[in-house]
């Protein structure tokens, strides 16, 4: 297989998903808050809060904005500069982490090619690309997803580019992909207490360069977080329990928090059944697993030989693994519930697998490394490989979090609910399964849940609006409309008995539209 063969499929997989409905997976979170995020930069432009995101749904007074700022700004300003340009639809909102993926995987070819020949490149960006968490969360719009990905995969070549060279070009490409990668979300600042234990650690010892690098980047970090609490001030996250928090509770709770979103006590053996198990194990695929383990004993006997040598150019592929355990082991709440922030791990296992890999092609005879028998060996191992990835994310895209309801999809409902609303009203709906892709499609004020003639009289008034997650807009309009799904007309008959005695309805793409005043 040659790079640009590799580079070619990774393309065509991931355009052949790019268009894909969102639903009611571990991907399609990502519908809030980012891509509502991204949605309102276009509509209300990127300086009406400040560079803050608003989570809102529809337009909204300004003194309603729910402002998200847990995260920094760029992954959702580049996908709003494509909706800008292209509209609002599942490809745009994909198109950004699309390309950081597809690069993502010619620069881990180019890190780990020029440093222990094409092959072992060749096989580093087919095990990044093809493993099952690449497959399922390649496209993802996520703040710990491609981009960031990228930024940090750029930042430690060009970091191991300087300590090769010692060239000032590499500190420019270090500084400027770092910068971007904070940008992009906080765990690229993981990277920075790596690059420094290691300049302290090799001679010449000095201390100064690395302490101006950490107070730099401190200070970096305190600005954006001097940001998110400023642009969220007054308009934070507010929850259905009340009040509005900071990133810096969330931050804790990603971290130091011992209770999962739900509630539940995460102990030592949920969060290995869990992040080791599921995320690792199902999306990593246990033979990657075993190869990196493989390598990272390797690279252990070789140390303790001392041939530092040789550990000189296995820096970079140890620099990316340290990066995805770190950020491993302190987001343990957030890994926990995220089995897509494992992303920032796939790199260094691809590389260490294909370092292990190259290690037993290195031994192998002769006739079988370098004649037809190797190569049918090769090509049927990827083979396996390929199919059995893309089997286990079709399952976990499918089987994880589905939706209980039958007969519609979120997509018909939320185009049925913006062809009937202007931008401006409010609009209630019996879905009891209220996922983030309903207000990606719908674009409205909604409030979902709406099962009983009592729930119906209580959400008729002006007042709060919710928003995915247990977020909640506190305040707005009266609601104009109702719609149900066909199916719900014989599952919450009295309620829709009641909304037919009281309002005018009329049938929306099989959909029952009721307006309300």
């Amino acid at each position: 297989m040659s790079p640009l063969v590799l580079i070619a499929a990774t393309i065509l997989v991931r355009l052949a998903v790019i268009g894909h409905p969102f639903t009611a997976n571990n991907e399609s979170t990502a519908c809030a808050p980012l891509l509502s995020v991204a949605r309102n930069y276009v509509r209300y432009g990127p300086g009406a809060a400040r560079l803050g995101g608003i989570m809102n749904s529809g337009r909204v007074l300004p003194e309603n904005w729910s402002i998200y700022a847990n995260h920094p700004p760029l992954v959702p300003l580049l996908i709003a500069a494509v909706q800008g340009v292209a509209g609002v639809s599942e490809w745009t909102a994909r198109a950004v982490p699309v390309f950081f993926s597809v690069a993502s995987t010619a620069l881990l070819y180019l890190i780990v090619g020029r440093r222990f020949g094409a092959r072992a490149g060749i096989v580093a960006g087919f095990l990044y690309a093809f493993c099952p968490l690449t497959l399922v969360f390649g496209g993802m719009p996520d703040y710990v997803g491609a981009p960031l990905v990228f930024f940090g995969l750029a930042a430690t070549e060009s970091y191991v580019r300087w300590t090769e060279t010692g060239e000032r070009r590499w500190v420019v490409g270090l500084v400027v992909s770092f910068l971007l990668g904070a940008l992009c979300d906080w765990p690229v600042f993981f990277l920075l207490p790596l690059f420094a234990v290691h300049q302290v650690s090799r001679p010449p010892r000095r201390l100064l360069g690395p302490l101006g690098a950490v107070a730099a980047a401190t200070f970096l970090l305190g600005g954006l977080g001097w940001w998110a609490e400023w642009v969220s001030r007054g308009h934070g996250d507010w929850t259905s329990a009340g009040g509005d928090f900071s990133f810096l509770h969330l931050f804790a709770r990603r971290t130091l928090g011992g209770l999962d979103d739900g509630g539940n006590r995460i102990t030592l053996g949920r969060w290995v059944g869990r992040v080791v198990v599921e995320h690792e194990g199902v999306l990593h695929t246990w033979p990657v697993l075993v190869l990196a383990a493989v390598y990272i004993v390797q690279t252990g006997r070789r140390a303790a030989r001392r041939e530092w040598a040789v550990l000189r150019t296995y820096l970079a592929p140890l620099l990316l693994l340290s990066w995805g355990t770190l950020h491993l082991t302190v987001g343990i709440q957030g890994n926990f519930q995220h089995a897509w922030w494992s992303v920032l791990l796939t790199p260094g296992l691809a590389a260490a697998a294909a370092l292990a890999i190259e290690s037993f092609v290195a031994a192998a005879p002769e006739d079988v490394r370098g004649g037809g028998l190797g190569v049918a060996l090769a090509a049927g191992a990827a083979a396996v490989f390929v199919a059995s990835s893309g089997f286990a994310a079709y399952r976990y895209s499918t089987e994880f979090g589905n939706r209980e309801e039958t007969g519609y999809t979120l997509k018909a409902l939320g185009a049925a609910i913006q062809s009937i609303a202007a931008d401006d009203e409010g609009v209630l709906t019996s879905e009891m399964n209220p996922e983030p892709a309903l207000w990606f499609y719908a674009d409205r004020q909604l409030r979902p849940t709406i099962s009983s003639v009592e729930d119906l009289d209580r959400s008729l008034t002006r007042g709060p609006y919710d928003l995915p997650y247990g977020y909640i807009q506190r305040d707005g309009p009266a609601p104009r409309w109702f719609v149900m799904p066909a199916p719900h007309r014989m599952k919450l008959a009295p309620l829709a008995a009641a909304l037919d005695a009281r309002f005018p309805h009329r049938a929306v793409d099989g959909f029952t539209v009721y307006q309300l005043r």
